[in-house]
């Protein structure tokens, strides 16, 4: 049987399948921005944030496929006190990657199992991301190089020319590209549904 993820990201799929897994996308049409901002109002911290949106997707999409596991997955990004979105155009992508310059970031990615409606498993992993000291023209460049980075939580893509800009890590690699696929393998290894 398959397994449902609650996302477009192609790399996610990739990801999960490259492991192994039966995947099947099925995006989540929700107002993240939305549940997001709420959430931010009610003084909700952003790792609890990235859980919020991932769990909203996983429910919403398992609702649709009864008998089968869904994942919903989300990242958060903040530097300071400062929440990223997904930049909307390159002059976004600018001036993000502008204000991330030699500073420190953290990434927060949850990931939420839901079969028949109900939430099974959840986990959150955080990444701390230390970039170097970035010039303009450096920025420029990148973004007309790699224009679907416009994307991407940060603008950058980690898992290609992006991971030039950064001089430290703290975290977990595949959860940095979007999804913590060891925890998701463990689970299922847990549940005997993985076939070795």
């Amino acid at each position: 049987m398959s397994i449902i993820l609650a996302s477009a990201s192609y790399i996610r799929a990739t990801l999960l399948r490259n492991a192994g897994l039966n995947i099947k996308s099925h995006p989540a049409s929700i107002d993240e921005e939305a549940i997001a901002q709420e959430r931010k109002k009610m003084g909700t911290p952003p790792k609890e944030i990235a859980l919020w949106l991932a769990r909203a997707k996983a429910q919403k999409v398992s609702r649709l496929f009864k008998n089968q596991h869904v994942i919903g997955v989300d990242q958060v990004l903040v530097q300071g006190k400062e929440f990223f979105e997904k930049p909307k155009n390159h002059a976004e992508a600018l001036i993000q990657l502008g204000k991330l310059s030699a500073k420190q970031h953290t990434l927060f990615t949850s990931a939420v199992i839901f079969e028949g409606g109900n939430e099974l498993w959840s986990v959150t992993t955080t990444a701390m991301m230390s970039m170097h000291e970035l010039q303009q023209e450096e920025i420029v460049e990148y973004l007309k190089r790699n224009p679907t980075v416009i994307h991407n939580l940060g603008s950058y893509n980690f898992e290609g020319e992006g991971i030039r800009f950064f001089k430290k890590v703290v975290g977990d690699y595949f959860s940095i590209l979007g999804i913590p696929v060891l925890e998701i393998i463990n689970f299922f290894r847990r549940e005997g549904q993985l076939v070795i």
